[in-house]
């Protein structure tokens, strides 16, 4: 189920060029990070990043789903799978957690250079 999980996601990846045409869609702002197809192809869960820091970041995410039914069918064009999954698309927020979680790192770096712990002296 990898390769096929693999082969969907650069599918999708390559369908949104050819599907999502909105004026306020910015495409650079988008990652289709992870698709897991269910084992008897029936269905597929979309993982989709939207970056951060876009201001219309809901809107984006309107819009991928609003074309769904549309990227469902570039894949059942395009790839020769016995059947063609229905796509479940959701919001993955695990980019900007990561950042969110490298943010404060080097927040909590910064702070330990301005405030050095004094060494220990009790164990010399």
């Amino acid at each position: 189920m990898t390769r096929v999980n693999e082969l969907v996601r650069r599918e999708l990846s390559q369908a949104m060029f050819h599907v999502v045409h909105d004026r306020e869609f910015d495409m650079s702002a988008v990652t289709i990070t992870r698709v897991d197809v269910s084992n008897n192809l029936r269905s597929a869960q979309v993982w989709v990043s939207i970056m951060d820091t876009v201001p219309n970041r809901g809107s984006m995410f309107g819009i991928i789903k609003k074309h769904r039914a549309d990227l469902q069918a570039h894949i059942g064009k395009n790839l020769n799978l016995k059947y063609t999954p229905r796509l479940n698309i959701v919001l993955d927020d695990s980019v900007s957690q990561g950042h969110d979680v490298l943010d404060l790192l080097d927040h909590l770096s910064d702070s330990d250079v301005q405030n050095p712990e004094p060494p220990d002296h009790e164990h010399e």
